[in-house]
């Protein structure tokens, strides 16, 4: 059941991703969007630290997962380096005349 509901939570999150302009170009508050955006994403990542299996092979075998090698590390380091971007370049921060 928990595993429907990640996949309900990402397809979700991979359909708003087309509509990001829309969010972040319009609202009351323009700088808190796109943070929001960011830290849904990173806690999306972050959230496979929580998994213990994962599917091995078309059969849908399951295998134990072991460890975590740099390739998802890299994934979620490049995450979180984009939340750091966003949180110090938000548009209410930036000079007068640098946004477009």
């Amino acid at each position: 059941m928990t595993k429907r509901i990640f996949v309900g939570i990402a397809i979700c999150v991979f359909f708003t991703s087309f509509f990001q302009p829309a969010y972040t170009n319009g609202g009351s508050d323009e700088a808190a969007e796109p943070i929001a955006i960011c830290l849904l994403a990173f806690l999306f990542a972050a959230s496979f630290l929580l998994a213990h299996t994962i599917i091995k092979d078309e059969a849908g075998n399951y295998a134990r997962i072991t460890q975590y090698n740099a390739g998802y590390w890299l994934w979620l380091g490049s995450i979180g380096m984009l939340l750091v971007t966003t949180l110090i370049w938000s548009p209410r921060r930036l000079p007068e005349g640098f946004s477009e």
